[in-house]
């Protein structure tokens, strides 16, 4: 579904990517592994269809996202791509209820929604199941995770993986993480050095 075509990228004098190439399959669970400052982050932008500075190609079922309008970008984006950040992506304006769009009184991972409570209230942990459930409920084609275990406590961690797995049987996830109880549950890939190695 995701082609990534010789990238490369610099920050000032530091090189990011170096001519990195991978495919990334349909219906798949793929975790991206690096230290702090490797550009795990970065890559999920890429891949995102938000970053454009840097040189290759990015293909999309066949398409070549480098190339299109931004236009179609964004509208492709909407119909097909989540992307759930570190600190989440929850409308902190809203009520917990009101960021899953009213459908749902608990989380199915137990967390309540009341629709009288706000983002802020929430702990980090909590924040991060909010928002994966806010975003699951689209049932999107390709959710990118950005440290998203993080915070979480070992029963959490759990029960989202395993969530993730089983999405994964009809999404293409990719997650950044350095958390090593997220590594047996997909196909780890390492970002070392600018090279990106399965």
């Amino acid at each position: 579904m995701i082609e990534i075509q010789h990238i490369n990228k610099k920050f000032d004098d530091r090189t990011i990517f170096n001519d990195i190439s991978y495919s990334f399959s349909d219906n798949s669970f793929y975790i991206l592994r690096g230290e702090n400052t490797c550009g795990k982050t970065t890559l999920l932008y890429i891949l995102a269809l938000f970053d454009f500075s840097y040189q290759g190609k990015v293909i999309v079922d066949g398409k070549d996202m480098t190339i299109c309008d931004p236009s179609s970008r964004r509208r492709f984006r909407v119909k097909n791509l989540s992307f759930i950040p570190s600190e989440g992506n929850l409308i902190d304006s809203l009520s917990l209820r009101q960021n899953l769009y009213g459908k749902k009184d608990f989380t199915d991972l137990g967390l309540h929604v009341d629709s009288k409570r706000k983002p802020a209230s929430l702990s980090g942990g909590e924040r991060m199941i909010l928002s994966l459930e806010s975003e699951v409920i689209k049932k999107k084609k390709i959710l990118l995770l950005d440290e998203v275990t993080s915070e979480l406590d070992d029963e959490n961690t759990k029960k989202i993986l395993l969530r993730l797995k089983e999405l994964s049987k009809t999404s293409l996830i990719i997650m950044a993480s350095h958390d090593n109880r997220t590594f047996s549950y997909g196909k780890n890939l390492l970002l070392q050095d600018g090279k990106l190695h399965d």
